[in-house]
C-alpha cells in the first residue's frame, strides 16, 4: 500500500503553492493563446515531419493553451499511432492523450475528419485509441461512417465498441465520461483539460483531488489517487515556471 507521508504532504503544499504563483500569469495568457487560435490553418491530412517520435508529441501537448496549433494535431496522432504508445501506455495514460485529442480538435471538423482517416490503417490496439478519440468528438458524419462499415461487414475486431458507443449515444461528454474511468482516470482528464484550454479551475479541481478523500473508495485508492494528482501538480509546475 502507499503511504502518505508528512514529508509528501509538505511537498504537496509547496506544490499548491508555486501553482497559485503562476495562476494569474496562465489567466494573463489566455486572451493571447485565444488570439492565437484564431489564426490557425485548419488541416486534415497529417504531415509527420511536425513530429520525430512521441516525446516531441507530448512535448507539443503540455504546451498546447500556449500555442495552440489545431494544424498539427493530426500530425500529433499519426505520430502517437506510430510509435508503441498504443501497445504500452496504461489505461489512464490512453485516456489522457485521447482526452487531449478530442479537447483540442473537437470544434474543427476538418481535424474530426482527419482523425477518422486515420482509423482504418491502424491495427487493433491503434483502431481502439483512435475509436476513443472519436468518441469524445463525435458528430453525425463520424456517426454514418461507423453505422455504414458494420453494415458493409468492416471493422470486425471492432464491431463491439463500436455498437456499445453507438447504443449508448454520443457524443459522450467529458463529465459524463468522468463518473465512468474512476478516481485515477478523473485526474488525467483534469491534466488534459488543463493544457488545453489553461483554465486554472482546474488546478482547482486537482487540489480537491488531492486533499479531500472520495469517501466511495479504499484508502488505497485514495492514495494513489493523492500521487496521481501531487504528479500532475509537479508536472505543471515544471512545465509553467
Amino acid at each position: 500500500m502507499i503511504t502518505f507521508s508528512h514529508s509528501r504532504f509538505a511537498l504537496i503544499l509547496c506544490l499548491i503553492l508555486a501553482i497559485s504563483s503562476f495562476a494569474k500569469g496562465v489567466e494573463n495568457s489566455g486572451q493571447t493563446a485565444d488570439a492565437a487560435k484564431g489564426q490557425q490553418q485548419i488541416m486534415s491530412k497529417p504531415t509527420s515531419n511536425d513530429f520525430n517520435n512521441i516525446a516531441e508529441v507530448y512535448r507539443f501537448m503540455i504546451s498546447y493553451y500556449r500555442n495552440p496549433q489545431t494544424n498539427k494535431l493530426v500530425a500529433a496522432l499519426e505520430t502517437t499511432l506510430k510509435s508503441d504508445f498504443c501497445e504500452k501506455a496504461s489505461r489512464a495514460e490512453k485516456l489522457q492523450f485521447a482526452c487531449f485529442f478530442a479537447l483540442a480538435g473537437k470544434s474543427e471538423p476538418k481535424v474530426v475528419i482527419g482523425y477518422k482517416n486515420l482509423f482504418e490503417p491502424g491495427n487493433n490496439n491503434q483502431r481502439l485509441f483512435v475509436l476513443k478519440v472519436l468518441e469524445l468528438c463525435w458528430n453525425e458524419d463520424i456517426e454514418e461512417y461507423f453505422r455504414s462499415g458494420l453494415k458493409a461487414g468492416r471493422f470486425i475486431r471492432q464491431k463491439e465498441q463500436i455498437e456499445g458507443m453507438l447504443e449508448a449515444g454520443v457524443p459522450l461528454s467529458f463529465d459524463a465520461l468522468s463518473e465512468h474511468v474512476g478516481p485515477i482516470g478523473r485526474v488525467y482528464m483534469h491534466w488534459s483539460e488543463f493544457v488545453v484550454t489553461g483554465k486554472t479551475e482546474v488546478i482547482d479541481k486537482l487540489i480537491r483531488e488531492l486533499v479531500l478523500r472520495d469517501p466511495n473508495i479504499s484508502a488505497e485508492d485514495a492514495n494513489e489517487v493523492r500521487e496521481a494528482s501531487a504528479d500532475v501538480l509537479k508536472d505543471m509546475c515544471e512545465q509553467n515556471p
